[in-house]
C-alpha cells in the first residue's frame, strides 16, 4: 500500500507539470503579457485554455481537466488521496503531454448548446 505521503508527492510532480505546461501553452499561443497568466488561479488557467481552445482535444478531455481541480486542492491542504485520483492526474498529465504533440486537427466545438 502506498503511503499518504508518497501519492502527495507524486500528485503534487503531475499537477506541476500540468499546470506549468498550460501557463507555457498560453503564454506561447496568445503571446499575451506574461503577468496576465502567471499568478492566475489554476481553475483560470483551464478556463482560458479551454475557452480560446488552445489544445486539439475533446470536451470531454477539457471536462477530465476540470475534475482535476478538486484533487489539486485536496493536494494543496495536505488531504488524503484516492488512487483513482492519482489515475485521473496520470490521464490528465497524459492529454497534456501528447496534445502538446498533435497538431490542431480537431473540429473546434462549442460550449454553447
Amino acid at each position: 500500500m502506498i503511503s499518504k505521503k508518497t501519492m502527495l508527492l507524486e500528485a503534487y510532480s503531475l499537477l506541476y507539470d500540468i499546470e506549468t505546461s498550460l501557463k507555457n501553452l498560453l503564454l506561447k499561443k496568445l503571446n499575451r503579457q506574461q503577468h496576465l497568466y502567471v499568478n492566475d488561479t489554476y481553475a483560470n488557467i483551464l478556463t482560458h485554455v479551454e475557452t480560446y481552445q488552445l489544445l486539439p482535444i475533446t470536451l470531454n478531455d477539457y471536462k477530465l481537466l476540470r475534475q482535476t481541480i478538486t484533487i489539486r486542492n485536496k493536494v494543496c491542504h495536505m488531504k488524503p488521496l484516492q488512487q483513482s485520483e492519482i489515475t485521473l492526474l496520470e490521464k490528465a498529465h497524459r492529454l497534456i503531454q501528447t496534445s502538446n504533440q498533435r497538431k490542431k486537427v480537431f473540429k473546434p466545438y462549442t460550449t454553447f448548446r
